[in-house]
C-alpha cells in the first residue's frame, strides 16, 4: 500500500492515543444508571439502550423528580399506552414529556397523574391541567370544618358520605 500523498502524515504518539476518549457502551451505561440513579437492571438496560441522553437531561434539570419516575414513565408508561390502551405512544414528544415533568416538578401535578396526562395528549392532543393539579390540603380542611359545623346533628357515616363525595368530586372526576 502506498502512502497518502495529498495529506500530510500524521504520527500517531502514546500521547495521542492516551487522550483519545472511547464512548461508555451500553452495558457500562446501564451499571452506572443503577448505582447512580438506583435504577433496576431492567430499566437501567432499557433506557442506556433507548434514550440515554434525553433521561439524563430530564434528570439534570428537574432535580425534584426522583429519576426513577423519570425512567419508569420513559419506559414502562409509554409501553403500557400502548399494551393496554393501544394508543402510539411513539407520538409523545420530547416536549410533551417536558411539560409533564416540569409541572410534576413544581409540584403541580402528582406522580399518577402522568399516565393520564399522556393518555390525554395521545387521544386529544393536548390535556386540562385543572383536572390533574393536586388539591391544596388546607382547601379540604376547611371544608370539612365547615361541612362539620353545617351538619352538627348527622352520623358520623353521613358525615364520612358527604366527605367522600366531595373528596371524589375534587380528586378523580375526569370532567
Amino acid at each position: 500500500m502506498y502512502p497518502e500523498t495529498d495529506h500530510p502524515t500524521i504520527m500517531i504518539t502514546k500521547e495521542l492515543l492516551k487522550n483519545i476518549k472511547l464512548p461508555e457502551l451500553i452495558v457500562e451505561k446501564a451499571l452506572r444508571f443503577e448505582k447512580d440513579y438506583d435504577l433496576t437492571p431492567e430499566i437501567a438496560r432499557i433506557i442506556a439502550k433507548e434514550k440515554p441522553e434525553l433521561f439524563e437531561n430530564f434528570v439534570r434539570k428537574h432535580k425534584n423528580i426522583q429519576p426513577i419516575i423519570i425512567a419508569q414513565t420513559l419506559v414502562l408508561t409509554t409501553k403500557d399506552l400502548k399494551s393496554r390502551l393501544n394508543l402510539v405512544s411513539e407520538r409523545l414528544t420530547e416536549k410533551n414529556f417536558e411539560e409533564v415533568f416540569s409541572l410534576l416538578n413544581k409540584n403541580i401535578i402528582s406522580k399518577d397523574s402522568i399516565p393520564l396526562i399522556l393518555e390525554d395528549i395521545l387521544r386529544i392532543k393536548t390535556f386540562n391541567i385543572e383536572k390533574y393539579k393536586i388539591v391544596d390540603d388546607s382547601e379540604i380542611r376547611n371544608y370539612i370544618q365547615g361541612l362539620i359545623q353545617k351538619n352538627k346533628g348527622i352520623s358520623l357515616n353521613a358525615l364520612m358520605g358527604l366527605i367522600m363525595n366531595y373528596l371524589w368530586d375534587q380528586l378523580f372526576v375526569q370532567e
